[in-house]
């Protein structure tokens, strides 16, 4: 008999049994189980990876910004030196007001956080800058009066910084109509009657004239927390969330967004006083009887978030923050990823 005259034999197995096959499925579904386990993991692992890289990066650029500006607080101008005297009237006092705020300021919706205010001087212009031609009028025996080499607009609450480099004084200029004025006049109580102008300084060469410069209002610039788009007045509606629909809340500059993701701003001030260092709030330190003394360093501490979920459920968690009193700890309860940065940073403009 020849191999394919053979009858199969009705007991030979031609497939799988029933059991082979569960067996399988079963294996197979662990495995895919197994799978889908690493990559959910993964994914988890990746969006906490990415969560924290945005949270890392919105605190340095913010301690930065704050870092740059806080470094020139106290700043007189170029050829002032640190303890430069003001004169008697002047409006500002730039040892005890180069960095000041208001302490645990409600901004927005049940948000508390410091505000910062850094004061310094900045040219009126880098491009065109504008000088001083001359301190008084000799002519009318006006003290107070100052005649620039072009005409400026300046508002009602501007502060302008006037100095011979050996003395200044911060003022609010009179001008009519605050508007294209060459000349401006400050408060009875301030005088120009002993500031010098160097010898080369002339009509015909006005290089040599001291600069006029600006330091905003007499707050100066003024670092601040607010939900995005609240300052702004954007409608609730339209407003930027996060994943869970909650506000996300930002570093605000003079009323501008600088850096997404910044919750809370706290501030205290390092305080020089016979070679002493005391630490105060900004609410003592506008007392000079309970905080007396120069402004040397001040410290800053940063809560950032996250925009998106990063946890799987809501998470209760507590920051220590730079704050005097009882409020000293920041606790949060969502499923966002938060880290709490804190610095000190040293002026380096103060006598």
């Amino acid at each position: 008999m020849k191999p394919w005259d053979r009858t199969p034999n009705a007991n030979q197995q031609t497939g799988i049994s029933l059991i082979e096959l569960m067996i399988a499925l079963t294996l197979s579904s662990l495995l895919m189980l197994g799978v889908m386990r690493m990559f959910m993991d993964s994914t988890r692992s990746s969006a906490t990876d990415s969560a924290l890289v945005q949270v890392q990066d919105s605190a340095r650029i913010a301690m930065e910004m704050i870092k740059r500006d806080v470094r020139m607080a106290g700043y007189r101008g170029s050829c002032v030196s640190a303890d430069a005297e003001p004169t008697p009237g002047s409006i500002v006092d730039f040892d005890r007001q180069s960095v000041t705020g208001i302490e645990d300021d409600k901004i927005g919706v049940d948000i508390v956080s410091d505000t910062l205010s850094i004061l310094r001087a900045e040219e009126w212009s880098i491009d065109n800058p504008v000088r001083i031609t001359s301190f008084y009028d000799t002519a009318n025996a006006d003290n107070n009066t100052i005649d620039l080499t072009r005409a400026i607009t300046t508002t009602a609450d501007e502060v302008l910084l006037i100095s011979d480099c050996r003395q200044i004084a911060a003022l609010n200029p009179v001008c009519a109509d605050f508007s294209s004025c060459s000349q401006l006049t400050a408060n009875e109580t301030i005088s120009f009657k002993d500031y010098v102008l160097p010898e080369n300084c002339t009509p015909g060469n006005s290089e040599d004239c001291p600069l006029l410069y600006s330091l905003g209002t007499d707050n100066g610039m003024t670092y601040s927390i607010s939900e995005v788009g609240l300052i702004e007045d954007v409608d609730f509606d339209d407003r930027r969330k996060g994943s869970d629909g909650s506000p996300i809340f930002a570093l605000y500059r003079n009323g501008e967004e600088m850096v997404e993701g910044v919750e809370n701003l706290q501030v205290i001030y390092g305080v020089e006083n016979n070679n002493q260092t005391q630490y105060c709030d900004a609410s003592t330190l506008a007392d000079a009887s309970a905080c007396p003394g120069i402004t040397t360093h001040i410290r800053i501490s940063l809560i950032v978030a996250s925009s998106n979920n990063v946890n799987t459920i809501n998470e209760s968690q507590t920051f220590d923050i730079l704050n005097l009193n009882t409020h000293n700890t920041l606790t949060t309860n969502d499923r966002r990823l938060r880290r709490a940065f804190t610095t000190t940073i040293q002026l380096r403009n103060q006598g």
